[in-house]
């Protein structure tokens, strides 16, 4: 059902993310600049140290108009997407190469 896998999906999340943001729990909605500058501010980072990736156009052009790093994930080329992340992560310096 919806719920559990709702509650199945905030786990996951939870664990892989520091921080997860839900428009309907905050009241916010992208591409609205206070959606990515909420999601700054629970991280405790400028816009200019995030990596955000999304498919719709849009919602990254918004983020870049912050100084996000806007990462399209166009829906069958994923992989092109978490490879354009380990690139801008690695050029950043953030983790080791392992990733």
């Amino acid at each position: 059902n919806d719920v559990t896998s709702g509650k199945m999906r905030d786990e996951i999340f939870q664990a892989l993310f520091d921080e997860f943001v839900e428009s309907s729990v905050v009241g916010l909605r992208k591409p609205d600049a206070r959606f990515y500058l909420h999601a700054c501010n629970l991280l405790e980072v400028g816009p200019e140290e995030v990596v955000f990736l999304d498919d719709i156009g849009k919602n990254l052009r918004a983020a870049d108009r912050l100084g996000m790093t806007a990462v399209q994930v166009e829906i069958g080329r994923e992989q092109q997407a978490v490879d354009a992340v380990k690139k801008l992560v690695r050029a950043r310096g953030a983790f080791a190469p392992k990733i």
